[in-house]
Formats: C-alpha cells, structure tokens, sequence
C-alpha cells in the first residue's frame, strides 16, 4: 500500500512523466464543498421554516452567498489538484455533474435578485429560484459529494 496518493500520464513515446501529489489538494477540495454545501443547507432552511421572521431574507442571502464563495474556492482547489495531476477536465462524473452543480449555482442567486427587480415575472422567477435551488442542492450536489468520494477512493470513477 503506498503512502502517496496521485495520478500522472505518461507518454510512452518520449518516455515524459506528468504528474503529482494530489492527497492534501483532494482533503482541502473536499473540506471546503462540504462546508459551502452546509451552508447551503442552512440558508436554504432559513428561507423554508422561518418565514414569520423579520430577519430572514437577509440571513438566507448572507449565509447561501457565503456558501456559495466557499464552494467556488472549493472548486478552484479542484481545478488545482486536476491540473497537477492529469491536466485534463471533465473526464469523469464527478467532474460533469459538478459542472452542471456549479452553472446552476451561479445561475440560481441571479434568479433570486432578478425577481425583485423584474416587474410582473416575481412569482415565476421565484419559482424558478426556488426549484433550481433545490433540484442544486439535494440531487446535483449530493450526487456529486457521492461520485467524488467514490472517485477519491478509486471506486469508481
């Protein structure tokens, strides 16, 4: 069993060797889409079971926001720990449904300021933002916290 955790190519042409160590960008990757995702969680419950209070539109923003900056450095660590090893994007599930996670991470929060601002499309831009932010949060990332446990592990990939 080996100590190092990595992933590398090699060409076996010229005999070049690309690669390296990958373990501590995997656990700080992993660390910090947890925590976005928790946070996530927590401002979408906010906005769900504490409708009576005054307070929680700004909570809901503040804490998805937050969130959501958390994921972003958590999907930088990614993009770092792939371009060490294989360079090459996109390549497993993980990565796809976690692309798609991402567009509709970026896409949802606009559709929430939008419908404020928006007259006479509120309802359905809050509809959408609701719906988009769920299907984000409970199918796309779960799904993807799954295939990247199973990909870290060399389950499956």
């Amino acid at each position: 069993m080996h100590d190092r955790a990595g992933k590398g190519t090699l060409d076996l042409r010229t005999g070049e060797a690309t690669g390296g160590e990958i373990r501590p960008l995997w656990r700080v990757h992993a660390a910090l889409m947890l925590i976005g995702f928790g946070l996530m969680v927590v401002g979408i419950a906010v906005a769900r079971f504490l409708k009576k209070k005054r307070w929680r539109l700004k909570v809901h923003k503040i804490v998805t926001v937050l969130g959501a900056g958390v994921g972003m450095a958590g999907l930088v660590a990614g993009i770092i720990m792939v371009q060490i090893s294989t360079g090459i994007h996109l390549r497993i599930w993980h990565d796809i449904v976690g692309a798609i996670s991402i567009l509709t991470f970026i896409i949802t929060p606009l559709l929430g300021f939008f419908m404020f601002k928006i007259k006479g499309k509120g309802k359905q831009m809050r509809t959408a933002h609701m719906w988009l932010g769920r299907v984000d949060i409970f199918i796309l990332m779960m799904i993807s916290i799954v295939l990247g446990f199973l990909a870290a592990y060399r389950i499956w990939e």
